[in-house]
């Protein structure tokens, strides 16, 4: 049963840690457009996260990404905005093209409408993702 779970941890800590991989290497490639399109990437790195099981030592390095907290209304997309927000979101979708990453999961609940104080659009509007649906093609392969 603990040799089963320790496998079970580890499969997971496999497939995170390379989602989180997959995250820093779209930022890496968005970077010259991340202002705009994605939020501000503070810093990135490992937590240490050694713990203790039947007075074994594990070590695992718990990932993090620290971004930019963006203001968000469920509510905001009304018939009289719709078409400005489908037209920058076929914007950023074409900047994410010319970087090479191809969204797999467009949808609503993953694109986050940043807005100003006053509760209009600000100039930073985020397309913000699920990255776990994504293809990510380098020299026309996809990967």
């Amino acid at each position: 049963m603990r040799k089963n779970a320790i496998q079970t941890f580890e499969s997971f800590y496999k497939i995170y840690l390379k989602k989180f991989i997959i995250e820093l290497e779209i930022y890496n490639r968005m970077k010259d457009n991340q202002a705009k399109f994605l939020p501000k990437l503070f810093c990135h790195g490992f937590l240490d996260g050694s713990h203790t099981f039947n007075t074994k030592v594990y070590k695992m390095f718990r990932p993090f990404i620290l971004m930019e907290y963006l203001k968000h209304d469920k509510n905001f997309i009304k018939n009289g905005n719709v078409k400005e927000i489908l037209a920058k979101e076929l914007e950023i979708l074409e900047e994410f093209h010319k970087q090479n990453v191809i969204l797999e999961d467009i949808k609503l609940s993953n694109i986050i409408i940043n807005l100003a104080s006053n509760g209009e659009l600000s100039k930073k509007f985020s397309l913000i993702l699920d990255f776990s649906n994504i293809s990510m093609a380098s020299n026309n392969i996809l990967s």
